[in-house]
């Protein structure tokens, strides 16, 4: 954010990491790799329980691959407008419309 009096940028950029997190976290990463050890300890011991086993696996696979993307479920309601209302005929109007309208990164060909 700039301050409007001097036109200079104000406080840390947006998304930097303050000192204090910075420190904990180069401090955290130096036991990352005795980390993924216990995991993969956890995953592999037979004896454990089934649960801990697959949260293991879970948390494993996270790291290796980041976590699987979630579904998004919407309501219908796009801020005052119910989209539950329209037939099919007009929500394929409405989207061709939008799609014209919108920058090719924000709406895909989805047919």
């Amino acid at each position: 954010m700039v301050t409007p009096a001097t036109g200079r940028p104000r406080g840390r950029p947006r998304g930097s990491l303050n000192r204090s997190t910075r420190e904990i976290k180069a401090y955290a990463q130096q036991y990352g790799t005795d980390a993924i050890d216990t995991i993969v300890a956890i995953f592999r011991d037979k004896k454990a329980d089934l649960r801990v086993r697959l949260d293991a696996a879970s948390k494993l696979l996270d790291r290796a691959y980041g976590k699987a993307a979630q579904p998004y479920r919407h309501s219908g309601n796009v801020g005052n407008y119910d989209l539950s209302k329209l037939t099919d005929d007009q929500l394929r109007t409405t989207y061709e419309i939008l799609k014209l309208a919108a920058p090719d990164h924000v709406i895909g060909d989805f047919d």
